[in-house]
Order: C-alpha cells, then structure tokens, then sequence
C-alpha cells in the first residue's frame, strides 16, 4: 500500500517520504484517500512527517483518534498538513456500522489503523476494511539499535525483570532487552553517567529523516501517557531509549518504514538529580 521515495525539502535536504503504490492509484482511479485511527500516538506522527513532503499523493486526509495530542503538534496542524481530525475511538466490532459509514461518508481507500501501536504493536493496515488484527508483531513493528551497555540500579532492574517476565516473548526488541538486563551494568545512582537515558529520564531526540525534535519520558507502563509523551520503557521506542547516550543514533521502524533517531541530550535523569524516589 505505501512505497518509500524521496524528496527535497525547502532547505535543499533530501528525505524519505511513504507515497500510495501504483496498484492504489489505479484501484481509486487517481490519487486515493487516507483514514489514520489512532492519528495523535507517536508511531502515527512519525508516519505524518513523512507523509507531509509528498502529501499531494493523497486527495484527502482523515485523521481519527480519542485524543487530540495530534493537533497540539505544530509541525503537523490541520493548516499545514491539510487533514480532518475526527475525535474519537472505535471499539471493533461494536463499532463496525459507524466506522463503515465513516468510510462511505470520507470515500476511503487505504485505513492506516495505529491505534494503541505506541504500546500493543498488534495492527496493521487495511483497505477500506474493518481493521484486522495481525500476530506479526515482529516485522510489523521492530526496533533496530545497536548492542549498547545499559546502566541501572539494583531496584529498576528488579521492576524491569518482573515486567518482562508477565509479558510473551514474541518481539525482538523485547528479546533483545531482556538479554541487556542479563549482561547490564548494576551500578550506584551516583555512578550513572548523566548522558544515559535511564528510567524516568526526559531526553531529547531528533529525527534524522524529518529533521524535527521530539521529546520523551521514559517511564514504566502505569505512568505511559502518550498526551504527555511519556513512553512505556515496553513500548517499541521505549525499549530502544533505554540505556542509549548523548550521540547515540538508532531506528525504530513503524509500519511504514523505519524512523532513524539520534539522541540529543538528555533533559532530566533523576539519578544525576538525585531523586532516587522515582
């Protein structure tokens, strides 16, 4: 449904962008139109950046989610982007009339579902259809990033093994953090390099694609809220922050294509600020 290409942006820098295929213009008989659900979570923004360079291969844009985290985005506001935000959730199958009405009323083509994708990475995208849950987790949503050295102190370890042990281990990125823990450098809150995204840490992170900053908190699952930014540590990009440094680069692929992210700085770590009660 979606190719990766390129283009120039204003400044003269080249991007990668998600434009429809082929077969989706000819099935809509010109340029398509595109329904996002669950349009304000993270991996659906990502996919808005680059979709905003060649957003001209879409006719219409509509944008669906409960919360409207989306239009707060400044990079991404309905004038610039040019889309219909449609506030609310749809709960399959009790929902399936109205969302089927949704499609005539908007003449959808392709429906992009991404809904909860920031911590369940369980759907995929469908056409025209009512969304389908998908057990292909892995290559629907995964995580590339170096083996890097994780930090931590003795009582987040102890939090992060009971986690995981209550989840399955069907993606790789979990896989790949729960052996870090095993080879992780236990150390004192006073021995954590300040330059390390640790729990409860804040940092700041810029897309080597769209060329935009973005802001996180990685925290633990109860405390994720995605209105805030702050990012489940099992989500897939918050596997991926944890125990990355000032510099480190790293890609989080979504859906549509991998986002390729460097850490900028971190803004808060609570052991360099000696809040130990986090």
């Amino acid at each position: 449904m979606f190719r990766e290409t390129s283009t120039t942006t204003s400044a003269g820098s080249e991007v990668r962008a998600f434009a429809p295929t082929r077969e989706i213009h000819a099935e809509a008989g010109g340029s398509p139109n595109l329904l996002i659900l669950g349009a304000s979570g993270h991996v659906a923004q990502a996919f808005l950046r680059r979709l905003k360079p060649i957003r001209g291969y879409w006719k219409s844009l509509v944008c669906v989610d409960q919360q409207d985290g989306l239009l707060h985005n400044r990079q991404l506001t309905p004038q610039k982007l040019h889309y219909d935000f449609i506030r609310r959730r749809f709960d399959f199958p009790d929902d399936t009339a109205e969302y089927h009405r949704l499609l005539r009323r908007h003449r959808i083509n392709v429906v992009l579902d991404l809904t909860d994708l920031d911590t369940l990475p369980i759907f995929a995208a469908s056409r025209g259809g009512t969304p389908q849950s998908t057990n292909e987790s892995e290559s629907t949503m995964k995580t590339i990033t170096k083996t890097r050295l994780v930090y931590i102190t003795e009582p987040d370890l102890k939090r992060l093994r009971t986690l995981l042990e209550g989840l399955e281990d069907s993606r790789e990125d979990l896989r790949a953090l729960r052996s870090e823990l095993e080879n992780a450098r236990v150390v004192l809150p006073a021995d954590v390099p300040p330059d390390v995204i640790t729990m409860n840490s804040k940092a700041r992170l810029r897309d080597l694609d769209a060329d935009e900053e973005m802001t996180f908190t990685l925290v633990f699952p109860g405390n994720a809220d995605i209105e805030h930014d702050k990012i489940s540590v099992v989500a897939p990009i918050g596997t991926a922050m944890l125990g990355q440094r000032v510099g480190d680069e790293f890609s989080w692929n979504v859906p549509a294509g991998s986002v390729r992210l460097r850490v900028e700085k971190v803004l808060y770590q609570p052991e360099a600020a000696g809040h130990l009660h986090l």
